[in-house]
Order: C-alpha cells, then structure tokens, then sequence
C-alpha cells in the first residue's frame, strides 16, 4: 500500500507489503502476543485474529476455546497445547536451506485447564517437535527456529539444546539481566546473545526486542530482525532494526490522536458488541463485561487521584477496590459511547474516595468477597469453590518500586500495612462496613467523577481499550481525523522475523479467575501507541 493511516493499519500493511514480496516473513509472537501465556492468548484472541488483522478484541466464555483452537488450526504453530493443533510447525526454503519455526506457549501464572484448552511441557514438546521435523529432513541444511515465551532464561535453556539454532522470545526485560550485565538507557533496544550448547562445540542465540518495564516509554515496542542465511546454511548473526520506540516520558500528542482515531475505527467495525442493556445490578455477584470494564476504570482513576498524596506511607501499593455492587441499580450503558456526564447516572457522584491501612491477611478478607480488582494487582482464587479460602495469592507493584515487577503479598501476615483506595460508601456497605469498621480510613477531596475525568484527561486518550464481548468508550474531545502518512517500502531478501513486545500493561495485570470465564478484570491503564514505519 502506498498510503496507509497510524496506529495498528501501519504495522498490518507492513506484513502485507512483505508478503506479498516473500512469504518468509513471520509474526515473532503469534498466539503468544502480551508475554506468552494461555490466559493472555485467550483473552486478546491473538491466536485467531491479534496477528492477523491486529484487531484486539477479546473473546470470553464458551465461545473462546472453540474459536482459539479453530484459529489455531489455521495458521499459528503451536506445540505444547492439548488437544494438538493441526500445526505445531512450519517449513520454508531458502535457497537449498530450509527453516523450520516451531512455537510454543508459556503458563507460568496458570496451570487449569481453560475450555477444554491445557497446555502441556514446553521443553519436551518442543524437543519432540523438532526431532520429528529432523526425522524428514536433510540436517545439515536445516536450521531450527523455536519462537515463543517471555523470558531469558528459558529461552537460553531450550536454545541450548543440540538440536536448536535459534530462540526468539516475546519480552527482553532490563531487569531480568540486571543480575548478569549491566544495562543502562543507552543500551540496544534488542537483545541478542550467543549461547553455548551444552553437548557440543556449537553455538546457539537467543534473539528478542528489549523492553524497559521501569520506563514508561517503553511500553509497545515494534521491531524487525532479519537472519541473513549463507549458501552453507548458516546464520552468524542477526540484523535488528527497531521500527517504533517511544523514548520519551511525555506522550506524542500526534500519537495519541492516531492511536484514539484507529480505537475509534475498530470500535466502529464492531459496532455490535457496544450494544448492552443489562442492567448493572451485579447479578450472581458477577459483573457483566461492560460493568467489568467501567469498573476496571474507575479503579484506575482512583489509585491515579492518589497517587503521590502526602497522606500516603512509604509502603504504599497501586491498589484500589471498586465493587460492581457500588455501580447504581437499574441503570444501563447504553449503546454506543459512554460520556463523563453519563457517569454521574451509573455512580454516586458524591461518593468521596478514602483510602485506608490493610493487612495482608485483611486484604486477603476483603477480596474475598470484592468483585472487581484493581490496578496493578493479580489475585488468584482457588478454582474448588466448597474451598472456604478462595484466594490463593495476592501479587502487586510497590508504589516505590522502580523495577514496576509484581511481588507477592503475604496474606497470613497482620503486620505490614498496605494502602488502599475504595470510595466512601464501601466503608457503609454490608460485609465490607464489618471488616472496615475498625479501620481508620483517610478522608481524600476527590470524587469518583471527578478522579475518572482527570484520568481520561490525563493520558490523553481512551482508557478503557478495545476488549471485551461488550466494551464502551469514554471519551472527552474527539481526536481530529489523522492525515494519511507515507508507509516505508519494505522490501526485504532476507528472512525476516517481525518482534512485537505489546506490553500494554508494565506487569500486566491479571484479573480475578474466581470462576472459569467470569470474575476477572480486562487490562486497564492501556495506551497503545503510534507506531511510526517511517
């Protein structure tokens, strides 16, 4: 395409440029887009459209494991996942070489099954997969491609395998090498390293964009690697060009209107699944998807009111509590957008927020029986519902942490305090006023309204992202339609291998898993940025 808007049409029209020139190009991270994981995979559908038509639109319930697996059947290669897909690998030629790309899944937060969907041994899965290509094929032309997971270390213990050649992974994280080099701003903005196998002379290298979790600016990185490959087969190293980084700390503007033009364009293709008029009464003490979503807000924009206030101590955590239940009875989303005004009819505008002192093992209590979680908080519940102690574990980002990495919150302990944001009427409602009573709460002049309208006002664009079977939009001034930009001309005879890190979130948050599909918050603070070609 010789024009093409900002934003997502960008990075789709340079794989279709490169396709339609070479089909050796591939997606580093089909079905394994925001780290590597099952969960992540099911809830962005990334197996069956993420990588294809880069529209990130959830899918939930039943329906999810039916359409991954039916994507998965179609085109991504996937290993360790039962039942098997139709494809666990691919095979092209480069001149008298051949390349194979095998992929796999990570579940290092997640060991259930998910609809049918479980995920099997990564290692032996994919040392099982690579022996059967290797039983068809001429080796010493083959080079052994392995894409998927998130992290250094495994990457480096699969590629250190006699058989493999090379292990691209989804997220290089600085702070995952703090401890083996030190990295500093001016680093590469890949990662690539030479690793030795451990039954021979040979060597094999691990590959990855790197991402800086402790800086917001790096935050969705977009990049592309080519493997130059010699008339004997081999590779000696990679060329890494990085197509999009956002190095500053302020959002571009420009940037902001293309990403909030291209929501607004995907949005509209969907124009169906905005439709919602259930009321928000929080039935089976569940939250539909649209109350999920605008309570997955309002707890954001509530830790963001707070955050810095002087009132809050050195142990301070980014965690906030909003109840579907608190949203007001009978009163619907309506279809299409959700305004600010429309806020003041789905809440109490007068509800002041507090913050107050909890324990782990408080914390712990108060969960229990909470429905939406908060930002930068990852709960997970027992699955046994006649299990009294659902909650399992609580994992969040230290408000004074720089390294913005989830630690875990030691429920039992009634000795370290956390803070908390929830609004005032939590403190009068039911089994939360028993457990807050004895609590002291710090009154805080800002409403709800009002910390969601600085909020929105703040990051400069949508906050609440496309996600969800039903999602809504809240929106402040409309972004001005973009002019068209020039996209690149990607030409290419080398092998290329397009890295995506989509970090949407630094820590990516979890939601609640309380019951198989529902219980569980979508991603929130998500800003998508331009990714420029150019």
């Amino acid at each position: 395409a010789e024009k093409c808007v900002g934003g997502l049409p960008s990075l789709k029209t340079l794989m279709d440029d490169r396709r339609a020139k070479s089909t050796q190009s591939i997606w580093l991270n089909a079905g394994n887009t925001l780290g590597g994981d099952l969960f992540r995979t099911l809830k962005f559908d990334a197996a069956v459209q993420g990588m294809q038509l880069l529209n990130f639109s959830a899918i939930y319930g039943g329906d999810a494991g039916r359409r991954y697996l039916d994507g998965l059947s179609q085109s991504i290669v996937v290993s360790n996942i039962d039942p098997p897909p139709q494809h666990k690998s691919v095979i092209f030629s480069v001149g008298n070489c051949n390349v194979s790309v095998t992929g796999y899944l990570e579940n290092t937060e997640m060991d259930q099954d998910i609809q049918g969907v479980s995920i099997k041994n990564d290692t032996e899965s994919v040392l099982e997969e690579v022996a059967r290509i290797r039983k068809g094929q001429n080796v010493s032309n083959l080079i052994t491609v392995v894409i998927g997971g998130s992290s250094v270390n495994k990457s480096k213990a699969l590629v250190s395998n006699e058989t493999i050649d090379f292990v691209f992974f989804s997220d290089a994280n600085w702070s995952e090498e703090a401890a083996q080099r030190t990295v500093n701003q001016n680093a590469p903005q890949f990662f690539w390293e030479a690793v030795n196998k451990t039954s021979s002379k040979k060597t094999g290298y691990v590959g990855s964009l790197r991402a800086n979790r402790s800086d917001v600016a790096g935050r969705f990185i977009v990049g592309q690697m080519d493997l130059p490959i010699a008339n004997n087969c081999t590779v000696a190293n990679a060329n890494f060009t990085v197509l999009y980084y956002n190095t500053t700390t302020t959002p571009n503007d420009t940037a902001l209107d293309f990403i909030k033009s291209e929501l607004e364009r995907l949005q509209s293709q969907n124009k169906s699944l905005t439709l919602n008029t259930k009321n928000l009464t929080a039935e089976r003490g569940l939250c539909n998807h649209s109350e999920c979503s605008l309570g997955n807000l309002i707890t954001d924009a509530m830790v963001a009111a707070l955050n810095g206030n002087s009132s809050w101590s050195g142990n301070a955590t980014r965690i906030g509590i909003f109840p579907a239940a608190h949203l007001q009875p009978n009163v619907t989303i309506p279809e299409g957008n959700v305004t600010v005004t429309n806020l003041y009819g789905l809440t109490d505008e007068d509800a002041y927020i507090y913050s107050v002192l909890l324990t782990g093992r408080q914390l712990k209590d108060l969960l229990e029986f909470s429905i939406n979680s908060s930002s930068l908080l990852q709960i997970e519940y027992r699955k046994d519902r006649d299990n009294t102690s659902e909650v399992v574990s609580v994992k969040t980002v230290s408000a004074v942490s720089s390294s913005m990495q989830l630690s875990e919150i030691n429920v039992n302990d009634s000795a370290a305090f956390y803070n908390v944001s929830i609004p005032f009427t939590l403190l009068k409602m039911g089994s939360y006023k028993k457990l807050l009573s004895a609590v002291n709460a710090s009154f805080h002049s800002v409403t709800i309204v009002e910390a969601v309208t600085k909020y929105i006002n703040n990051t400069g664009s949508m906050s609440l992202p496309v996600l969800g079977s039903r999602f809504i939009r809240l929106e402040l001034n409309p972004a001005p339609s973009p002019p068209p930009i020039p996209c690149a001309n990607h030409t290419g005879t080398t092998v290329a291998v397009t890295l995506v890190v989509a970090a949407l979130v630094v820590g990516l948050i979890f939601g609640v898993w309380r019951y198989v599909f529902g219980r569980y918050r979508p991603p929130s603070d998500s800003v998508l940025r331009l990714i420029d070609l150019d």
